[in-house]
């Protein structure tokens, strides 16, 4: 994770101009600098060094602060005044630290400048001296000063209650600016929510502009009594003004408004770990210590971080080697599919393309060269695979260059300056702009605080005039299930594009890439350009907005029925955006992990090797490196992959790198699919279930959206010890048949267990020193020398309490469900449960454990299934009971 901008910042004070305080005045203060010398309109002497020292995620927090400091996104009043508030507080302490009235007012005037202080003063009269202005006002600054006599000033003020959006961007401002040094993952958890409530007001603050243009004063009795110029009028929406905010003419990709898109920070994971040991987080979960893998991975990146080995000239047509360049130009990159479509043993001489490009049943690839050129790019070249991946298979060093460009698909996807997606399936955005603006308006209306603003009752008139828009289809999803909801098991027929593989991968390195319809016109609402992770947050943040009613359905099946009756309730249009990204998992690129693409990638369609088709984005590229490459060839034997879908390498590379949380995903169904039956094995009956197989894993086949996974990094959270010696491998559930990837855990610390279990004695070193745990221990029947030793669950001082999300203990007997709890005794949880359960540790700090749920589907000996997570805490602390060594299988 990067620095703060704060601390990035600090280097170019020339020398640090001396502010005291330690509240809301340092933040507005490094806020005016960080602006003044990094700003849109700065001419300060270095502000192109500074730019050049941040990261791109640095760069994004600086525009979505620019943004919101300087109301490009022209929200309303509410965040006006919010500002104006924040600069009353700076002042107060300003005068509150110093006593000099001429450095005072030194320090103001450059505080304030022209604009900022006609804010202060109209804020100063209307709430500090007059007491009007939103209720809050004059309380929240009167108790700010008591508190700074109380030497207290981090208690934030109460003025962030109007818009999400305004509320995020505050909270991003001091994370960024206040508290320079805080958790990574708190700093990335602000950074998104301000992405996202960002992406969704840049369309929801031009579509309310439009749609103010469209109220006038009617007649009709459908209108709405409002104050307006000191008078009561009638007004409502001139359906004669109404306008779709699709524009007719098509608009060129160089000519679309910059939008940076919601993602702030993409891909961190793929940041070497000798660049996080330079990070001035407060990350107690990295030692700093490099081994040896550690080591390889980290060579490897820097080695990936050069240009793309060949781009295409737009201007000459022609394909290029970079290094032939004097320097390496900006460049576009183009994401599409057309494999499913190649015809085989067809290929095509393309004029310029110093290889045959294959040929397929969906565009004449011939055309291609025209149809770039003619979609006027801002850069001068583009990457497009077929144009500059060798797709000779006879030429050994074209496939040398082919498996290095494989690899390093991530470093090419990122560093381009424009990426877009080509949807030859989509002719018209009209429906689908209108759809969008729907959805944004319904997003502004119900993410404002209706108790601040008198404009709620013409917000709600803009929207249901947009409704009539919305009513077409988008043409995205095929079929009738939208009409119905969706179930994770539908086989929906969505756009080719959405259901690649490849392209996932795509759309996770380059959530902000551009939409482009089949005439190459790029996806735009009035004036504002859509990106891909922008219509995720729409969908995102009507989930969360809408979703949660005062009693939240406590099954899972109740959560998905809730969830269509939303649905139900949109028109045609923006229900089928609903249903695509909700069902298609891509609502997920708005907060992706390492293990999204595992995650959602389940239904994703790939002719051959799926691990090829998505290891760039997740990191786990070490296992390629020395296998035999053919592209496009014979794909693997299925025999020898997890579930036929992955290479076990792959699977194992790429837990390494994630860790712990590799296996702490949810599972969004249960994982048993069948009441238990008893069958006889010899002279033992034993209770059987049908199983889900591979558990453990982030994925299972033919599942699109079914895991959720949790982020990689937990603040204070360490894998425990014994999580680095569990592998995975390809094995049979022993009941069913069914192969999938079993995990095999050696060694695991048991938390909390309904019943009691065998586990090898500790060696004697293991033993020496060693206090007896006071939640597990070796029942004193065991004789001494035995092979094995009896454990159980002692008695505790406190519950365990926590969450815990998965199988119901009514799944063992009755039509399997999932169930998410909070504030839940762990033990007692457990006691429910008929079969053999467990709660084994993960992860854990000094106050907190995460781990799985492990239940024996037969009594006795035999393999274990997980039927859920859990996240215990208690703020005195948890000891965590001593290793044991079972050598249990999960299937």
């Amino acid at each position: 994770m990067s620095r703060s901008l704060g601390r990035s910042l600090e280097p170019f004070f020339d020398p640090l101009p001396p502010i005291r305080g330690y509240g809301y005045l340092v933040m507005v203060w490094k806020l005016y600098w960080v602006l003044a010398i990094g700003g849109r309109d700065s001419t300060h002497p270095r502000r192109t060094d500074f730019l050049r020292s941040l990261t791109d995620a640095e760069r994004r927090v600086l525009y979505l602060l620019e943004e919101w400091w300087d109301g490009w996104i022209k929200e309303d009043v509410l965040t006006t005044f919010t500002k104006g508030m924040l600069l009353a507080y700076a002042v107060v302490e300003l005068r509150h630290y110093y006593d000099d009235e001429a450095e005072t007012a030194g320090f103001e005037d450059l505080l304030l400048g022209t604009d900022d202080r006609s804010l202060y003063e109209t804020v100063k009269t209307q709430v500090l001296e007059t007491r009007q202005g939103p209720y809050y006002g004059y309380v929240a600054f009167r108790s700010h000063r008591e508190r700074l006599k109380g030497g207290r000033v981090y208690d934030d003020p109460v003025l962030t209650d109007t818009t999400a959006y305004n509320n995020q961007l505050f909270l991003l401002a001091k994370v960024e600016l206040l508290l320079e040094i805080c958790p990574a993952d708190m700093r990335t958890e602000k950074r998104q929510g301000a992405g996202i409530m960002a992406a969704c007001q840049r369309v929801a603050d031009v579509c309310i502009d439009n749609g103010m243009e469209m109220i006038g004063r009617v007649d009709a009795p459908e209108g709405i009594m409002v104050h307006m110029a000191g008078q009561q009028l009638r007004v409502g929406i001139d359906s004669s003004q109404l306008r779709e905010p699709w524009p007719r003419e098509k608009k060129a990709i160089g000519h679309c408004n910059y939008n940076p898109g919601a993602v702030v920070d993409g891909c961190p994971w793929l940041t070497t770990r000798l660049d996080r040991l330079g990070d001035d987080s407060d990350s107690s979960d990295d030692s700093g210590n490099l081994d040896l893998t550690d080591l390889l991975w980290n060579l490897q990146q820097l080695d990936m971080m050069g240009p793309p080995y060949y781009l295409w000239s737009i201007k000459d047509k022609k394909t290029v080697k970079v290094s032939d360049l004097a320097v390496t130009p900006p460049y576009a990159i183009i994401s599409h599919t057309w494999g499913r479509w190649r015809i085989p043993g067809v290929n095509v001489e393309v004029s310029g393309v110093p290889w045959a490009v294959p040929a397929n049943t969906r565009f004449d690839v011939a055309t291609l060269p025209a149809m770039i050129e003619n979609a006027v790019f801002p850069e001068a070249y583009v990457w497009i695979d077929l144009f500059c991946i060798p797709q000779d298979r006879n030429d050994r060093e074209q496939q040398r260059i082919c498996r290095t460009e494989l690899i390093r698909q991530a470093h090419i996807f990122r560093n381009a300056e424009t990426a877009v997606a080509w949807l030859f399936d989509v002719e018209d955005w009209g429906p689908t702009a209108a759809a969008l603006a729907y959805l944004a308006i319904e997003f502004h209306n119900g993410t404002t605080n209706e108790e601040h603003t008198e404009s709620m009752p013409l917000y709600n008139m803009i929207l249901q005039a947009a409704g009539e828009h919305a009513n077409r289809r988008c043409g995205l999803l095929e079929g009738d299930v939208y009409v119905e909801g969706y179930d994770d098991d539908d086989d929906a027929e969505v756009i080719s594009w959405l259901s690649s593989l490849w392209t996932l991968q795509e759309a996770l390195m380059r959530p902000d890439m551009l939409l482009l319809n089949r005439n190459w016109e790029p996806l735009v609402v009035w004036h504002v350009t859509i990106t891909l992770d922008t219509i995720a947050c729409l969908v995102m943040c009507r989930s969360l907005t809408f979703g949660n009613s005062k009693k939240e359905p406590e099954s899972k099946a109740h959560m998905q029925e809730a969830a269509r009756q939303r649905s139900m309730r949109l028109p045609p249009g923006p229900r089928e955006i609903y249903v695509l990204f909700s069902a298609t998992g891509m609502v997920q690129i708005a907060r992706p992990s390492q293990l999204t693409a595992l995650t959602i990638g389940g239904k994703r369609v790939c002719k051959h090797s799926r691990s090829q088709a998505i290891m760039s984005v997740t990191g786990a590229t070490l296992w390629f490196r020395d296998n035999d490459f053919q592209q496009f060839s014979h794909p693997e034997s299925p025999d020898s992959m997890i579930f036929g879908l992955y290479e076990p390498a792959f699977i194992n590379e790429l837990c390494r790198l994630v860790g712990g949380s590799f296996f702490l995903c949810r599972n969004e169904g249960p994982t048993m699919t069948a009441p238990p039956e008893v069958i006889r094995q010899g002279e033992t009956q034993i209770r059987v279930t049908s199983l889900v197989c591979g558990s453990m894993l982030p994925f299972s086949p033919g599942s699109a959206a079914r895991f959720v996974s949790f982020p990689e990094k937990h603040r204070g959270l360490v894998d425990h010890p014994s999580v680095a010696g569990w592998r995975i491998g390809v094995g049979r559930d022993p009941w069913t048949g069914n192969k999938g990837g079993d995990v095999r855990l050696p060694t695991v610390v048991v938390l909390a267990a309904n019943c009691e279990w065998e586990s090898e004695p500790p060696v004697a070193s293991e033993a020496e020193g060693r206090p007896e745990s006071l939640s597990q221990a070796a029942a004193a029947a065991n004789p001494e020398g035995a092979r094995t030793i009896t454990c159980r669950i002692g008695p505790r001082a406190r519950p365990l309490k926590g969450t815990v999300q998965g199988n119901t203990p009514a799944s063992e007997n009755e039509k399997p469900s999932v169930i998410e709890m909070d504030d839940v005794d762990i033990d007692e949880w457990l006691s429910k449960f008929g079969l053999d359960t467990f709660a084994v540790c993960v992860m854990s700090s000094r106050t907190e454990v995460r781990g799985v749920l492990l239940q024996r589907p037969g009594f006795g000996h035999g393999p274990l299934v997980k039927i859920g997570v859990f996240e215990v805490e208690d703020r005195e602390g948890i000891e965590l009971p001593e290793p044991c060594r079972v050598d249990w299988t999960v299937m």
